[in-house]
């Protein structure tokens, strides 16, 4: 199992700090989230989300011979326990703390799963060392953050994989039925009823993985839980590459 390595010299990446500083002006989602958490008990079993972590697994080193995975915004851990049930040891990380709660108790239920369940704020710099994961994944939780914060997340997500590493995301997109909905707090981001939103398109996630290769990135839409209305998707697949490389789009 990887152990935390605060404090091990690795220098912050530039631009960083300034990200998080720049979040004062957006509302708290520690409180949503530890709410809703408190209540909520179901594993989302939408065909879109389970195929795009099979799609992801598939990309991944072999169980026994992969290094740890992350998976940030773990919420109550289906994801992650699923990804241990294939063999893979998994360091997964959430804001809330009942989320956290959530996950250890349903670690429990999974004897011999390697996963370990961390409260975390994504903004905050990654508590690991660099090149420590063979594989980054999140699943609607990187949608949340203003632009010069997110551009200093995807900076930590490329430091602590290794060379070739995949990174797997799915992210609201712009074509969302909440999009240009509530107070907008910057272009492509929105605050409703509390609840924050900053909405990808494919030249936004482009762009934020200019440095990384192989990417593809793909729109679909999927229904989250019990929501009424489906949802709009923009699943992403990308490589730490050695260059830069081109981005395909599907």
């Amino acid at each position: 199992m990887l152990m935390l390595a605060c404090g091990d010299g690795t220098p912050i990446p530039p631009g960083l700090l300034t990200g998080i500083m720049d979040m004062t002006s957006v509302p708290s989602q520690r409180g949503l989230w530890d709410a809703w958490h408190a209540h909520a008990r179901g594993a989302d079993a939408e065909p879109v989300h389970r195929e795009f972590i099979d799609r992801y697994l598939f990309l991944l080193p072999r169980p026994g011979e992969a290094r740890p995975l992350l998976e940030l915004g773990c919420g109550q851990g289906h994801d992650a326990l699923y990804v241990a049930g294939r063999g893979y040891s998994v360091n997964a990380l959430d804001l809330s703390a009942a989320a956290v709660e959530r996950a250890n108790r349903n670690l429990e239920a999974h004897p011999g799963a390697d996963a370990v369940f961390l409260q975390h704020d994504t903004a905050m710099p990654l508590p690991f060392g660099g090149e420590a994961f063979d594989g980054v994944y999140s699943y609607l939780a990187l949608h949340y953050f203003d632009d010069s914060t997110t551009r200093a997340i995807f900076v930590e997500l490329h430091r602590v994989l290794r060379p070739g590493g995949t990174l797997a995301f799915c992210v609201k997109s712009v074509s969302d039925p909440l999009y240009g909905k509530g107070d907008m707090l910057e272009p492509d981001m929105y605050s409703l009823n509390g609840h924050v939103r900053h909405f990808f398109d494919r030249r936004y996630a482009a762009d934020l993985l200019r440095s990384w290769d192989a990417v593809r990135i793909t729109e679909s839409q999927g229904h989250y839980l019990d929501s009424a209305a489906p949802s709009g998707l923009l699943q992403v697949i990308a490589r730490r590459p050695s260059s830069a490389g081109a981005v395909a789009t599907d």
